[in-house]
């Protein structure tokens, strides 16, 4: 049973989590909503905001394995500090790029009386889980650096452009 409760603080924590993120976009997306803005949002930002690229690069190896042949350790700490501070930026910008676009899906849902119920629970279970993955790489990126984390900056880029998609899918739906 004592084995057990580690999983159980871990399952707790997740669901609190979730929990504060679902209320903080639901008053945000309110907030937002009744501004003028919110219709104007959706050409203003493109579906790849953050080109792999940059991504690629500044979650690779390629720079740090130059870095580490310096033999230098004021050199990689200092490359590590900069590094963690951009790293950490970029997921800071999906994260905001995924809040908007969830602000904009509620802007367009509330006008839209053909709401399909399975895009929106997708809709929200994605945003969700860039939420949730930005928040993980977080934690993993302060703890040991942004360094070897291609895959999963990939999968958190895939998820965010999946959002971008399923949202602007459903916002150039008709309303009728």
């Amino acid at each position: 049973m004592t084995e057990a409760w580690p999983f159980l603080a871990v399952g707790l924590l997740l669901t609190v989590l979730v929990f504060f993120l679902i209320r903080r976009s639901i008053a945000s997306a309110q907030d937002y909503a009744e501004s003028p803005k919110g219709q104007d949002l959706s050409a203003a930002l493109p579906p790849e905001s953050f080109p792999r690229e940059l991504a690629a690069r500044l979650f690779g190896s390629q720079d740090w394995e130059f870095i580490a042949k310096q033999r230098s350790e004021r050199l990689k700490r200092l490359f590590l500090q900069q590094r963690t501070a951009l790293a950490l930026s970029w997921l800071g910008g999906v994260r905001a790029n995924a809040t908007k676009l969830i602000r904009v899906h509620s802007v367009a849902a509330r006008t839209n009386s053909r709401l399909e119920p399975l895009v929106e629970v997708r809709v929200v279970v994605d945003f969700l889980f860039v939420q949730v993955l930005c928040q993980i790489l977080a934690l993993i990126i302060w703890l040991r650096g942004p360094v070897n984390l291609s895959r999963f900056i990939r999968y958190a880029d895939d998820l965010s452009n999946q959002l971008y998609e399923v949202t602007m899918r459903t916002q150039s739906r008709p309303a009728q």
